[in-house]
């Protein structure tokens, strides 16, 4: 199965995501952020800074 979510599609997701991750997570809306490698894929990085694994 594939992923919906594309490479530049994660990308952008996680620089839009990323500034507010924390506020996100204050309030409730997004878990602990998971450990990903530095070169892991941007799917994997924004699941991880939601607090999913990917």
């Amino acid at each position: 199965m594939t992923c919906p979510l594309s490479e530049e599609l994660s990308r952008a997701m996680w620089e839009g995501t990323a500034p507010a991750a924390q506020m996100w997570r204050s309030i409730g809306i997004y878990r602990s952020p998971v450990p990903v490698a530095d070169d892991a894929p941007w799917r994997d990085r924004f699941l991880a800074l939601t607090g999913r694994h990917p």
